[in-house]
């Protein structure tokens, strides 16, 4: 096991030796080394949240000024308090700092000690920047927007020193923002990351244009070099791959070997749809760029025309007395059209039935379906929540509905075999009255009590609730604040959790026209759910428990 973690460590350090060689990815003279760090107060020390270090070609500067980005630390809770250093080091400098990580999983800030877990280096890595597709990494780099970077990452597996941060929504969160708020960095939307060191190597040997040909039978290459790259041996060594993809199909392909020294045709044959590009050294397999693109080929123009003397539309505002406040006026612009009728081509034809068939895909996964368009779709759209609560409902189902009532539950979650999951759920009692009564809301908190003592009636007569941990929670009066949406939520442990939006009430759900979606951002969705939940926590908001 000691032998091959060695070899592990002299792999990586022969990647290290690789990238910062100059005229391989750049000309690196120094490094910009930043670090996010909490000192814990309960132990006096300061803990690694993030650093970054990016090699940069700019000489090491002799300053004075502090190196703190936060004027003075920020006060998270009692415990934490968060602070962000930069500063830099010679090539030769972070050498050695770099040596002493590898081998004794040490690292210091600007020469003060700094707790890190044990982390693990992994391979070189090339991160493109983003292009068609968003390439999360980039969200905790620094301006990869050029022709990507090579990183070394060091990875904090166990994250032992910060689990009581990640384990706190609240308090994570309140970190990331002063983070963000500060630097360009989103630890929140990439938190695995959070407890790492990495190293960047900008790519930075030339700057590189593409365009496809006049035919479009493939794409030429506009590439400035770097100042300092004048060896002609070397650029002989350097390639050029490009391929055109269309529904997972390889439309066109070529690479050219020996490159002209600015201007390259690349003749695939196609540069219609994605045309991914790749440029490399053959000597010693380092990529030097990498870009996804696509070309625009035609434009559908529409225009409009107005006239100085053209009527407006106008939209009268009164107040409750019905006495005329003000008129709003709207200026009214008509089309002229647009220009030649579009000719579909053999893209268009495969595009439609790519959109078709990932419709069905959609459907059939259950992640966007439509209910109630010209029929009652009431058990079907019953069945499928129970599908949906079947495949993700391991670690706890979450309902939020104001109209949500007991039979809405017993209808739902409560058709999930597996015994012991939490089960909860959050109503509105403002929304139970609109939708019993259809009169004005009542204030009498006897009103309320009576509908509760209701609902535990009948929950008791409904299910011996074997195997139920289930509680509901009920927004009324000054607790919480009142709701709309309706959602059902899936909190899975060491995964992301999922969400879906129902679109309408469980009562009504496949009844009439609504739509079930998966929606993306449903870690945000759990914590204002959990939000209200704690907000809820009063006896008074207890409608039920089973356990």
């Amino acid at each position: 096991m000691r032998e091959n973690w060695d070899k592990e460590k002299q792999l990586v350090k022969r990647d290290f030796d690789l990238l910062i060689e100059k005229g391989n990815l750049g000309f690196y003279n120094s490094c910009e080394i930043t670090t996010i760090f909490l000192y814990d107060s309960t132990i006096k020390k300061a803990k690694n949240f993030y650093t970054i270090v990016v090699f940069e070609e700019r000489e090491k500067s002799i300053s004075n000024e502090k190196p703190f980005i936060t004027n003075k630390p920020i006060n998270i809770d009692k415990q934490y308090r968060l602070g962000i250093i930069r500063y830099q080091r010679t090539i030769e400098e972070l050498e050695k700092d770099f040596i002493v990580l590898l081998g004794e999983n040490e690292w210091a800030y600007d020469e003060s000690d700094l707790i890190i877990g044990n982390l693990k280096p992994l391979p070189k890595q090339f991160i493109p920047k983003d292009g068609t597709e968003i390439v999360p990494l980039n969200s905790v780099l620094k301006n990869n927007f050029y022709n990507g970077s090579y990183v070394l990452e060091f990875f904090d597996q166990e994250k032992q020193e910060l689990r009581d941060v990640l384990e706190s929504d609240k308090l994570l969160g309140k970190i990331c923002k002063c983070v963000t708020e500060l630097l360009p960095i989103d630890l929140l939307y990439i938190r695995d990351r959070i407890g790492n060191i990495i190293f960047q190597f900008p790519s930075m040997m030339f700057t590189l244009d593409t365009q496809p040909l006049s035919s479009w039978e493939g794409m030429e290459t506009q590439i400035a070099w770097h100042p300092f790259f004048n060896d002609l041996d070397k650029m002989d060594k350097i390639s050029i791959q490009t391929s055109s993809h269309l529904d997972n199909n390889i439309m066109g392909f070529h690479q050219l070997d020996q490159i002209n020294h600015n201007s390259n045709e690349l003749h695939t044959g196609n540069s219609n749809d994605m045309n991914d590009t790749i440029i490399f050294n053959k000597e010693n397999g380092l990529i030097l760029s990498c870009s996804s693109a696509s070309f625009m080929k035609d434009i559908h123009i529409s225009g409009y025309i107005s006239s100085a003397f053209q009527e407006p539309r106008i939209i009268k505002l009164f107040d409750k007395d019905d006495n005329l406040v003000k008129n709003i006026e709207i200026p009214i612009v008509y089309s002229t059209g647009g220009d030649k009728p579009y000719k579909m081509d053999y893209s268009d034809w495969i595009s439609n039935r790519i959109y078709e068939n990932e419709k069905k895909r959609l459907e059939r996964d259950l992640i966007f379906v439509q209910y109630g368009k010209k029929t009652n779709d009431r058990n079907k759209a019953l069945e499928d929540l129970r599908t949906l609560i079947e495949r993700h409902g391991e670690d706890g189902i979450y309902l939020w509905d104001p109209y949500l009532s007991y039979r809405d539950i017993l209808d739902t979650i409560y058709y999930y075999e597996v015994a012991g999951v939490p089960m909860r759920a959050i109503n509105s009692y403002r929304k139970q009255k609109n939708l019993n009564d259809k009169k004005e809301i009542s204030k009498d908190k006897e009103t309320y009590g009576t509908w509760v003592e209701n609902q535990i009636k009948n929950f008791e007569l409904s299910s011996n609730h074997l195997g139920i941990d289930f509680e509901l929670r009920c927004q009324h009066d000054q607790y919480g604040w009142p709701f709309h949406d309706r959602f059902i939520i899936f909190p899975l442990k060491d995964r992301r959790p999922r969400a879906w939006s129902l679109g309408t009430s469980i009562n009504s759900f496949g009844k009439e026209h609504h739509i079930l979606q998966e929606v993306g951002n449903a870690k945000m969705i759990l914590d204002a759910f959990m939000e209200l939940w704690k907000e809820l926590q009063d006896p008074e908001c207890l409608v039920w428990r089973s356990k």
